[in-house]
């Protein structure tokens, strides 16, 4: 299981990073998408501020980011989202 953490915060459009983190992502969606192992793969997309992109699901069926559904804006709360993060992935490891 893949858990794709994504900071939203405002300091990423601000600093003009907003697309750099849309590529990047996709980008390692695509690479993913390449490999032997995709079909096994399942991934679930969380921001620290607007919560789910989207759900665990098979690979092939997680979203792109685009300017709709990755949309820096928001504060930073770091420790909390990734004690979200951790649980969710424990959860989804002992599924």
């Amino acid at each position: 299981a893949q858990l794709v953490l994504l900071d939203d915060s405002g300091s990423i459009r601000f600093a003009g990073n907003s697309d750099l983190v849309r590529q990047g992502t996709n980008g390692m969606i695509e690479a993913l998408g390449e490999s032997q192992a995709r079909d096994e793969i399942i991934m679930s997309m969380l921001t620290l501020n607007s919560g789910f992109i989207c759900p665990f699901n098979p690979l092939a069926s997680v979203p792109r980011l685009d300017q709709n559904n990755y949309n820096p804006n928001g504060g930073t709360p770091l420790f909390d989202a990734t004690i979200v993060s951790a649980g969710l992935l424990l959860a989804k490891a002992q599924e």
